[in-house]
């Protein structure tokens, strides 16, 4: 049931994707595509997070919890940003100027989506932070909306049982 959850929140992700220009998603055939660019210029789509994990952060600049947790979560990808079974995509509602100008100043080492608002939505985001991690099948393993001083260690438990 979880599968087809993520799968229908991915086809609806799909709908408002295809009208951003750096963001563009589609349906092909059976399978959902979607495509997500960071502001490092990597993709994150249906075609290189198959068969992976992918944990999604989502914030703003504005949200002081956001903020705080920035530390936690740049733990846990430097932990697992060599995995290439791991894949970490942080989706920022602000636009790509203000999260540049911001990325150095709270040490931002993860990849981010800028001008996310859409992507939010999508994903049923009512609350930020908002961490999310989903398995190899599509499967929520995580999902948890609020800041949490150490949520660090609960994504990474979360990383760990997806990847078993």
């Amino acid at each position: 049931m979880k599968k087809y959850t993520l799968l229908l929140l991915l086809f609806i992700a799909t709908l408002n994707l295809t009208a951003q220009s750096t963001n563009e998603a589609s349906v092909e055939g059976d399978a959902l595509a979607f495509e997500l660019v960071d502001m490092d210029g990597n993709v994150v789509s249906s075609e290189n997070t198959r068969g992976k994990v992918v944990v999604l952060n989502f914030w703003f600049i504005g949200c002081k919890p956001c903020l705080e947790e920035i530390p936690e979560i740049n733990a846990v990808y430097e932990s697992y940003r060599d995995n290439p079974d791991v894949i970490f995509a942080s989706i920022g509602t602000d636009s790509a100027a203000k999260i540049t100008k911001n990325r150095t100043k709270y040490n931002i080492q993860y990849p981010v989506v800028a001008d996310g608002r859409a992507v939010c939505q999508q994903f049923g985001v009512e609350g930020f932070p908002t961490n999310m991690v989903i398995d190899r099948e599509g499967n929520y393993e995580l999902n948890f909306t609020g800041g949490f001083a150490k949520i660090g260690k609960v994504i990474d438990k979360a990383i760990a049982r997806a990847l078993k």
